[in-house]
């Protein structure tokens, strides 16, 4: 009995020699496969061409999960697989301390107390989860999102301007504490359960301590018990109260595993939204021509109201066409169609007859350059703000020059302190904001890049919403030279924009309601006619105010 005592103690000791061996290694294992999963969360988020997954709420209130796991409870999926090896490691030593247990002292006594530790585990694991898993129901992500929001409202500097100027900073903080209160809430009773399993569990352990260690003193008094094996007894016992733990082992295994599901689901989208969208027919061998609207309707997922319906549009090849329509009448939607973003509910659109879904989303879209109205404004150096037009002529210098010239941009670029490697946001050391005006023509600008590469369809959404009247100016002095040789199509509420296009169009309830030149509505007397007369009244006020 002495070997076997011995060769348990040596291997008990052992584990705790190797311990910081196996943390090092279990770092680098934890990093490596919580990075592989937030690579593939990434490329299963941006893979599909288009973007109706990306605003689907279901997904929304679960992506901060999917994206960093459950980080914010210290787990994680690469966690969760070096914690199984420690549990093992746990089990060993706790078994290994109820051997030493029975060997030194009593087989009964280490029984009794290896049953005891392991219901006091259940019960006080089975609390402590179900308080935890209420901080991750989805009515609590939720919550999260929306206090989550009302947070960065209040210390964002999108946000900030307002907050001060309104004087919401006392409602903002309120709203956010309301939130938080509300999550509170619907943890108090799981809370309350957990103290009263810390109670019994606990409680039970403690009893049971007691009791073994009364019975070590009376053998050992009594000279049943020598003082070597009083030693053993009692160092054992406290290897075997491990097993009534609830540790991060636990809680990384039931928490960084709940992201799983939810990635295996998202990758499962992102499969059959890439399936869905996956032409073969090269867009090469299209001519770019003419490109039609048959019969097109569309809503959004999860809405009961069509956005377009039965739209019929013909845009021959070359035309500048202008898209006119009161708010919500669907012009940045058709857009969106165009683009790929998003597969019309009925009808087709065609590309010289070819429906675009047998072309591959990637490569259409890399035909199409678009500014639209809340285009990106990226917090990265102007080079890489002009670039993203074409990737490929990212550091080709006299490929953005040129790009710059065409919007304009050159001029607001040379007066960055850094020019072209200025980060374009002050919350960058070194960087620089720009006006709403310099901003839209250095979106231009990535347009004009994106042309160059090889795109033959020009979208500009508002494209002089934020100019002023000399650059306005200067935009349609040129607009002939700028659009030569492309597909142009023109949104607007402003009419000095939409008279430079060859063809106006008015989208109205879902469909087109007029079509033809500037002239022709307005000779018409129509929707367009009625518009153009309420906007040019307003300037005539405005010059007989002056003139009195």
């Amino acid at each position: 009995m002495a070997w076997l005592l011995a060769v348990t103690a040596v291997v008990l000791a052992g584990l705790q020699v190797l311990a910081p061996a196996q943390e090092a290694v279990e770092l680098i294992i934890r990093r490596q496969i919580d990075e592989r999963l937030r690579a593939q969360t990434l490329d299963d988020l941006m893979r599909p061409a288009r973007i109706a997954h990306l605003e689907d709420p279901g997904l929304r209130d679960h992506l901060p999960l999917i994206r960093h796991g459950s980080a914010n409870m210290g787990a994680s999926p690469g966690g969760a697989a070096v914690m199984t090896v420690r549990l093992l490691a746990v089990y060993v030593q706790g078994l290994g301390g109820a051997v030493l247990v029975g060997l030194a002292f009593s087989w009964l006594a280490a029984a009794g107390l290896l049953s005891v530790c392991l219901l006091s585990r259940r019960i006080v694991r089975r609390a402590f989860f179900a308080f935890l898993w209420a901080w991750v129901d989805p009515e609590q992500l939720r919550g999260q999102r929306r206090f989550g929001y009302t947070l960065m409202l209040g210390i964002g500097p999108a946000g900030a301007k307002e907050s001060r100027i309104f004087g919401l900073a006392g409602w903002l903080v309120d709203r956010f504490l309301r939130d938080w209160q509300l999550g509170l809430q619907r943890t108090e009773q799981t809370r309350n359960g957990l103290y009263r399993a810390f109670g019994r569990g606990y409680g039970l352990l403690l009893i049971s301590y007691a009791l073994m260690f009364l019975a070590i003193a009376a053998a050992a008094s009594s000279g049943r018990l020598e003082l070597g094996a009083l030693a053993i007894a009692v160092q054992a016992s406290f290897d075997l109260a491990r097993l009534s733990q609830t540790g991060p082992w636990d809680w990384e295994l039931e928490f960084g595993t709940i992201v799983l599901p939810k990635v295996r689901a998202l990758s499962a989208h992102a499969a059959r939204a890439a399936a869905s969208a996956k032409g073969t027919r090269s867009v090469e061998m299209a001519a770019a021509g003419d490109v039609r609207f048959e019969g097109v309707g569309f809503r959004y997922p999860d809405t009961d109201r069509d956005v377009l319906r039965d739209l019929d549009l013909a845009i021959p090849a070359g035309q500048a066409l202008a898209i006119v329509g009161a708010n919500g009448a669907g012009k940045t939607t058709l857009v969106k169609l165009l683009a790929g973003l998003y597969e019309p509910t009925e009808g087709q659109i065609a590309l010289d007859g070819v429906d675009l879904r047998q072309f591959e989303p990637g490569a259409w879209q890399r035909k199409i350059a678009v500014v639209f109205q809340d285009f990106v404004r990226y917090h990265l150096p102007a080079r890489d703000n002009v670039g993203f037009g074409s990737v490929a002529h990212l550091h080709q210098p006299e490929v953005l020059a040129r790009a710059a010239a065409k919007s304009g941009a050159d001029a607001v670029i040379d007066a960055l302190p850094h020019g072209w490697d200025t980060v374009l946001s002050r919350q960058y050391t070194r960087g620089a904001d720009l006006s709403a005006g310099e901003w839209q023509r250095v979106a231009l600008a990535r347009c004009h890049l994106a042309i160059e590469a090889g795109a033959r369809i020009l979208v500009l959404d508002e494209p002089t919403a934020s100019l002023d009247v000399r650059a306005e100016a200067e935009f349609f002095a040129r607009f002939v030279e700028l659009t030569a040789g492309l597909t142009t199509i023109l949104i607007s509420h402003r009419f000095s924009t939409v008279r430079a296009a060859d063809r106006i169009v008015v989208l109205d309830e879902g469909g087109i309601r007029e079509d033809g030149t500037h002239e022709e509505l307005v000779a018409l007397g129509g929707v367009y006619a009625e518009m153009f007369r309420l906007q040019a009244g307003r300037y005539r006020a405005g010059t007989e105010a002056v003139a009195e």
